[in-house]
């Protein structure tokens, strides 16, 4: 009986971070966490870290200084106590669902309850979060996987799979790193984002700046700003990653304050020319293309060469893709709004070019939300020649979950360099010597009154947004599932954009084919589900016509 309170004394102990394991047990308790972290993790995981990697030599030593008796042991555990142990990386889980992986099997961690360094710990379909010693908050996605480890000058976070929001805290004993398979992320006072995936990672800034270094590569991040460490690891905006957190609203006015704060350094075209009205002579050729219209979005032309930049369109469009949106489906469902009649009806020429060591992104890179810099670009002209002001929202509402049916993907990948990112619209019959097919991500209501989604290496962020459009509702990528693939799938447009077509349809032209959600799961294994979810919205607050130059 004794010693069952003993052993409670000792658990409410360990709670309350009064009780600590004796040195050579902490040792061991490190490197059973380690070997049971290997033991799980799969091999597409990579290499794992030298830490993991010098365990079994590790454990070699400690059979040697058992031999040698208890001296050599002492001695062992005195150069130990001597080793560089960093700032306390000992944690406070705070909320959520977490489990301590031990094994093939999990335990429930509680709130209140220590983390130790070297533990493994999950999310499973719930997200959680931690507290650091440093007042440091993390936030974990659901299906996240880390372990806490001690730096030399800090504490490190070892993210296995799955995504972190963390609100560093501004550290005066060390350093705070994330580190993942391919990159490390090191901060100092920052909110930002970290996902690892099979494919590779991506980070991105909340607030404040962070420094992520991949293999001998080192790159500042700002608010607003990303990266990703593999082509196929494409990056939703922003606000879209993060809309799994609790904190959202709050991590949204975060953002929209620092990168308010970091216009004052100024990102602008070198010069711009704005008229009103469409004008031919603006030099929109074959390489450029069509923009979408409708729902006050202004269709028009646009072309985008590595160093200029030629739109003929709309205040509402400018505005869309200035921030990273599809025009369309952010009006046609309320997340585009307000300004006067003219901001979706008149059409402006812009000519404009961009400053010398931009990064040269692809027409396709502009229309999906992909070119950042540019976008901060057009947000500058908006803001100093449209006097343009927009108030962001979150809203919370009805969206469907974009994710993987109980059987698996059936996607075909897209061959590398199969279409053109930068490409007009061409039909295969009109091709001529080294040309290609558009990278399009287009639906429509065919001949045959089929509702009819065509794209070409298209990322599910891509199909998530064209089926935002023509679903009427937002849709939400939440497959997980990286890389680029050729989709075409035919339905009835009964639950889509088009369905209010079927009484004008002729005879014989439907053919009762099943609604698109039955299509998606059973010809590319994926599956809308609906939920509710917060979106952020795009509100005009002032906006005034420009004047000619």
């Amino acid at each position: 009986m004794k010693r069952q309170d003993k052993n409670v004394d000792q658990g409410v102990l360990r709670n309350l971070g009064l009780f600590k394991e004796p040195p050579e047990r902490e040792m061991d308790l490190a490197e059973t966490r380690i070997q049971q972290r290997l033991h799980s993790a799969p091999a597409s995981r990579g290499e794992a870290p030298a830490e993991f990697r010098s365990v079994r030599s590790g454990r070699k030593l400690k059979r040697l200084a058992i031999a040698f008796g208890a001296v050599a042991a002492a001695v062992a555990l005195a150069v130990f106590l001597q080793m560089p142990r960093g700032i306390d990386a000992h944690a406070i889980v705070a909320d959520g669902s977490v489990y301590r992986v031990l094994g093939d099997r999990l335990q429930i961690v509680h709130a209140g309850e220590k983390i130790e360094p070297g533990e493994i710990l999950r999310t499973n379909d719930v997200n959680g979060s931690f507290i650091l010693k440093d007042n440091s908050r993390v936030e974990m996605r659901s299906h996240s996987e880390f372990s806490l480890e001690r730096a030399e000058d800090g504490v490190r976070i070892q993210l296995f799979k799955g995504g972190l929001i963390i609100n560093a805290a501004k550290q005066v004993a060390g350093h705070l790193y994330v580190r993942t398979r391919d990159v490390t992320v090191s901060v100092v006072g920052t909110v930002f984002l970290v996902n690892a995936e099979e494919e590779g990672s991506r980070v991105a800034v909340i607030e404040g700046e962070v420094r992520v270094q991949q293999g001998t590569m080192e790159k500042t991040l700002r608010p607003g700003e990303q990266v990703a460490t593999h082509p196929s690891a494409e990056s939703p905006s922003v606000p879209e990653e993060i809309a799994w957190s609790r904190h959202v609203e709050e991590h949204l006015a975060l953002l929209q304050q620092a990168v308010s704060q970091q216009a004052e350094v100024r990102v602008a075209f070198e010069v711009v020319s704005i008229r009103p009205g469409a004008d031919p002579a603006a030099g929109v050729n074959g390489r450029g293309g069509n923009l979408p219209f409708g729902f006050g979005c202004g269709g028009g032309s646009m072309q985008l060469d590595p160093r200029r930049l030629v739109m003929i369109t709309n205040v509402y469009t400018l505005v869309a893709m200035a921030n990273g949106k599809d025009c369309v489906a952010s009006a046609q469902i309320g997340l585009l709004s307000g300004g006067p009649s003219w901001a979706t009806t008149d059409q402006f020429t812009i000519q404009a070019t961009m400053p010398e060591g931009s990064p040269a992104y692809s027409r396709r890179d502009f229309m999906d939300g992909n070119a950042p810099r540019l976008q901060l670009m057009l947000q500058t002209m908006l803001a100093e020649r449209f006097k343009l002001t927009v108030r962001r929202e979150s809203k919370q509402m009805d969206v469907y979950a974009l994710v993987v049916g109980k059987n698996g993907p059936k996607l075909t990948p897209a061959r590398e360099g199969s279409c053109d990112p930068n490409g007009g619209p061409v039909y295969a019959g009109q091709l001529v010597a080294g040309q290609r097919l558009q990278c399009i991500r287009m639906y429509t209501l065919n001949y045959l009154y089929h509702f009819d989604l065509q794209a070409r290496a298209a990322s599910m962020k891509n199909l998530a947004r064209i089926l935002t459009s023509s679903l009427l509702r937002p849709v939400i990528d939440k497959t997980g599932i990286a890389g680029v693939f050729d989709i075409s799938v035919e339905s009835s447009p009964g639950d889509t954009i088009y369905r209010g077509a079927l009484a004008q349809a002729p005879a014989g032209t439907v053919d009762n084919l099943p609604p698109i959600f039955e299509v998606l799961e059973k010809e590319l294994g994926l599956k809308l589900e609906s939920t509710k979810a917060p979106v952020e919205a795009l509100v005009i607050d002032r906006v005034e016509k420009p004047t000619e130059n």
